[in-house]
């Protein structure tokens, strides 16, 4: 993991891998710079990286409310096999 900054917007990101179990066993890994909240309670992934990794979004059994600009949506919430 690889912990950077960006002064111009005030961000701290980690240059992260996230990994999803294919069939055969094998691990296929996605690298994302995801911002880094010291308070928050989860990370916001977006729907097109977790399919890359193939992550089925519409069988989730769980679902999370966020904020916006525009309002509170549902999310839906799932638990990543490896970071």
């Amino acid at each position: 993991m690889k912990i950077s900054s960006n002064g111009e917007y005030g961000l701290i990101y980690v240059t992260a891998k996230i990994y999803r179990r294919k069939e055969n066993g094998d691990f296929k890994d996605l690298v994302l710079n995801l911002a880094l909240d010291t308070g928050a309670s989860g990370t916001v992934v977006s729907r097109k990286r977790l399919a890359t990794l193939g992550y089925d979004l519409s069988r989730t059994e769980d679902e999370a409310y966020i904020t916006t600009a525009s309002g509170l949506i549902t999310i839906p919430k799932i638990r990543i096999e490896k970071l």
